[in-house]
């Protein structure tokens, strides 16, 4: 009898120890992300849609926002698309990282369908990840732009300098084209690392797509990433640079001697090269460079550029470079 009331009684254990176990896991701290009411920050980021169209390759919805507050923001957002009724068509989520104080940036998404037909597009914020008042306040310009068609779409350059004083940054400039109305027909991005303060670096952004017959573009920041572990400056200068006409191939070579000044030697060089014309820049291109060492002088000569661009100035800058250790 004794034995078979064990028996009996062990169920009983069994499910109060799983009971205790189960509310032993329930209590413990769950991480997850709780979603605010929306409609969130609507006096300190302002939203303004620019494009929401099929461009060929897919949807995109785009625009810019702007910080008005004192405080760096990261959140959540959630774009709505309406019809001319007013009735909800459909919603895409995305996410904002480092929206700085006194910053307008540019947004581009791809939505999962296409909403190109939506009479209205709103952005709402829904979960504030960040919120830190900051005294940093980046600033950066934009200009010399210009438009330049090829066989596989179209070039947008620019320059891009940096006005802070102390800080580096990487920054993602979006480059668009825009059709005779003004409306965005095509769209990218390129990265530029590590500009230092008070420097300016051209730049170009390549807009793929046989629909990029346009005669305008438009140059917007992105995003910014501040270089917590800023790069030392190369002491690299660039001497004796001249433009050279090759009629036979009907092409422009670049030639100048790569002098390193510093101690240390550098690997997986970048160089970004600018063509002007009276100071306006009309083209822009990339060449690589293996390595220089320390008080090293390395001649560059290549074809760099279709046409004929003898007399022209040519501006060099370092885009990336490694330190060798």
């Amino acid at each position: 009898m004794e034995k078979q009331a064990r028996r009996e009684s062990a169920p009983i254990i069994i499910l109060l120890c799983c009971l205790v176990t189960a509310l032993s896991i329930c209590c413990q701290p769950q991480a997850r992300v709780t979603y605010t009411p929306m409609g969130l920050l609507k006096d300190e980021v302002e939203f303004e849609v620019l494009v929401n169209d099929d461009l060929g390759d897919s949807p995109v919805t785009g625009g810019l926002m702007r910080n008005n507050s004192d405080k760096l923001y990261s959140f959540h957002t959630q774009i709505l698309y309406y019809d001319s009724r007013g009735k909800l068509l459909g919603t895409h989520p995305s996410i904002v990282l480092d929206l700085y104080p006194g910053v307008e940036q540019a947004f581009f998404i791809t939505p999962l369908e296409d909403w190109s037909r939506a009479a209205r597009v709103e952005v709402d914020v829904v979960n504030i990840v960040k919120a830190e008042p900051t005294p940093i306040r980046p600033r950066f310009e934009f200009g010399n732009f210009s438009v330049y068609h090829h066989e596989y779409g179209t070039r947008v350059f620019g320059e891009a300098t940096n006005r802070d004083e102390e800080r580096q940054y990487t920054i993602n400039v979006l480059g668009a084209v825009l059709d005779a109305q003004g409306e965005i027909k095509k769209a990218n991005v390129h990265m530029i690392r590590n500009l230092h303060p008070g420097e300016t670096r051209m730049f170009a952004v390549d807009v793929v797509g046989e629909d990029t017959d346009a005669t305008d573009g438009r140059v917007y920041l992105e995003s910014i990433t501040e270089v917590t572990e800023p790069q030392e400056r190369a002491n690299i200068t660039f001497s004796n640079v001249r433009m050279v006409y090759n009629s036979e191939l009907g092409r422009t070579g670049a030639q100048f001697d790569i002098v390193n000044h510093g101690e240390r030697a550098y690997h997986n060089i970048l160089l970004v090269f600018g063509v002007y014309d009276a100071g306006r820049l009309v083209h822009v291109d990339w060449a690589s460079v293996s390595q220089i060492g320390p008080q090293e002088t390395i001649p560059f000569d290549r074809l760099m550029f279709d046409g004929n661009f003898a007399g022209y100035e040519l501006k060099i800058a370092i885009d990336t470079i490694e330190a060798r250790d």
